[in-house]
């Protein structure tokens, strides 16, 4: 692997060489510490639970996501017995388009995380690539799909009626796992 580029890195502590990372995966999360030659100190992992209430339906519990990814992280930063200041950064890479809503009031999920595997709007995007299937093709290079987070939002819109009523009163967060990840570790409740 190449080294780091010593450039635009600038450190407030010397001692801070260590970079933490989480991966918050569909099947289970994993927690790294890597030194600054890119060599793991340590890891760990916990496996998740999957949902699926119906056919072709794919859900994870949000609390479940967040309650595993401190448990993963504290073993780990545990493991290393690196003091707090040793660290330079947390990254974290997730499942990508899992779509969690919530209350930015109370912080309560107003459904399970509908996962990226999960297809009830199979028949939505359909019916929505036939009728802007090549418009959204030729803007983004993608296909309308369930895949993605947008026709999970509408899902939940339709089908929530407390993420209707949350909406209506500007209390409705949606992100994906890392958002929703970031929002419940930062102290103000960024919403990223």
């Amino acid at each position: 692997m190449p080294k780091q580029h010593s450039g635009n890195l600038k450190r407030k502590n010397n001692s801070a060489r260590h970079a933490l990372v989480l991966d918050i995966g569909t099947t289970g999360i994993k927690a790294f510490i890597f030194n600054h030659e890119r060599d793991v100190l340590a890891r760990t992992y916990k496996p998740l639970n999957k949902f699926f209430p119906k056919r072709g339906w794919v859900e994870q519990s949000p609390q479940e996501l967040l309650t595993v990814s401190m448990a993963v992280l504290r073993k780990v930063i545990r493991a290393s017995n690196l003091s707090p200041d040793a660290y330079i950064g947390l990254g974290i890479t997730n499942q990508r388009e899992t779509t969690i809503c919530w209350d930015k009031e109370t912080g309560v999920p107003v459904y399970p995380a509908i996962v990226w595997e999960d297809k009830r709007t199979a028949r939505l995007c359909r019916t929505l690539g036939k009728k802007i299937g090549f418009s959204v093709r030729h803007k983004t290079g993608l296909s309308v799909s369930p895949y993605f987070s947008a026709s999970k939002i509408w899902w939940i819109l339709s089908h929530v009626p407390k993420a209707q009523k949350l909406l209506a009163r500007d209390r409705l967060l949606f992100g994906t796992v890392d958002t929703w990840i970031l929002w419940n570790f930062l102290e103000n409740r960024h919403h990223v």
